[in-house]
């Protein structure tokens, strides 16, 4: 037999959008929903990952107007913008660099884009020579140009690739040809 207290419910008493961006489905005197308020952000966040903000983070502020309803503030601290930088490949000792290069949805010097990253991670997780669970993206800031971000990507090769060949060869009886 356990209790289980789960405390005061509040509501929303207002809430402070970021400009810009789409309303959010809670509105005055809705029971306050912690999901809601987290997908809201993480969309404001990542829309601004991909417009070159790559430390971007629309952050929640909560103030306590009564016991029971809240104001619910959203801000977001932008960062600076940034570009991709180099991107260097390591683990790979039988795929050519260029192979694995070719899956990136990004260009050398075009303006950062986390959504682009990502597809560039799935592109190489589906590659069949590759281990997924081993392949790791990083960023880190490019000691040639301080406006640029550079991508290593850790990977490690599966085993040998085994080609099969198959031959049938047969006699036919009646024609004594080989078939």
């Amino acid at each position: 037999h356990y209790i289980i207290n789960e405390g005061s419910q509040y509501f929303i008493n207002k809430i402070h959008l970021v400009e810009g961006f789409p309303e959010i489905s809670l509105k005055a005197n809705d029971i306050y929903n912690a999901s809601i308020i987290r997908n809201y952000s993480e969309k404001v966040t990542a829309s601004y990952k991909d417009k070159g903000y790559a430390q971007a983070q629309c952050l929640v502020d909560l103030k306590n107007i009564d016991n029971d309803k809240v104001d619910t503030y959203f801000t977001v601290e932008k960062g600076e913008i940034f570009k991709f930088g180099r991107v260097y490949v390591t683990g790979n000792t039988h795929t050519r660099d260029y192979i694995i290069l070719r899956e990136m949805e990004f260009e050398e010097g075009s303006l950062f884009n986390q959504s682009k990253l990502k597809e560039s991670e799935n592109n190489l997780k589906r590659l069949s020579f590759l281990d997924p669970q081993i392949l790791e993206f990083s960023l880190k800031p490019s000691p040639k140009d301080e406006e640029a971000l550079d991508v290593h990507i850790k990977v490690k090769e599966k085993g040998n690739i085994n080609i099969g060949v198959g031959l049938k060869y047969g006699m036919d009886k009646e024609n004594g040809v080989f078939s």
